[in-house]
């Protein structure tokens, strides 16, 4: 979001809410997007891989790079199609890697994550988790991993600020 005051906070980044255009706004600044799909699944993507796969009714499938403004009109084209929920966001963790700097931002905040992840099972698991405590952002990703570790969410495919 632009600002923390919920009266006047607009989407920051490309936002689409059921198939309909909240923000076209594509933002290098983030380095993932996430896709809830109208059947309640959700799909991450690391836009520095520039390969999301996307599933059309017919099951044709092709890869779109979100860095391409032709790909990201066949893009919106989708998630209308799709009826998808989509917005872009900060990518903290993805397969297993830590993709925040050290140079990442000092400033302390209460953080809230949106976590995907299989257990031991395989069994996919979806988590939103608010930090009340402010910390950094590496150090509340670090915190968030050992936590979920400790539930025995043991591949952990997304870890993103939301």
């Amino acid at each position: 979001m632009t600002d923390c005051n919920a009266n006047s906070a607009k989407p920051d980044g490309l936002c689409i809410d059921a198939g309909e255009s909240v923000n076209d706004r594509f933002s290098d600044k983030f380095g993932g997007l996430i896709i809830v799909q109208a059947t309640g699944g959700i799909v991450a993507s690391n836009l520095k891989e520039r390969n999301l796969n996307i599933v059309y009714p017919d099951n044709k499938s092709t890869i779109v790079d979100m860095n391409s403004s032709f790909d990201r009109q066949e893009f919106y084209k989708w998630a209308a199609q799709m009826d998808a929920t989509v917005f872009q966001t900060h990518l903290l963790y993805f397969k297993n890697q830590f993709l925040i700097y050290d140079n990442s931002s000092l400033t302390k905040a209460k953080r809230r994550f949106l976590v995907v992840g299989k257990d031991e099972e395989g069994v996919m698991h979806h988590y939103v988790v608010y930090l009340y405590s402010e910390n950094t952002l590496k150090d509340a990703t670090k915190k968030l991993l050992n936590l979920l570790r400790l539930e025995e969410i043991l591949k952990i495919l997304l870890l993103s600020l939301i």
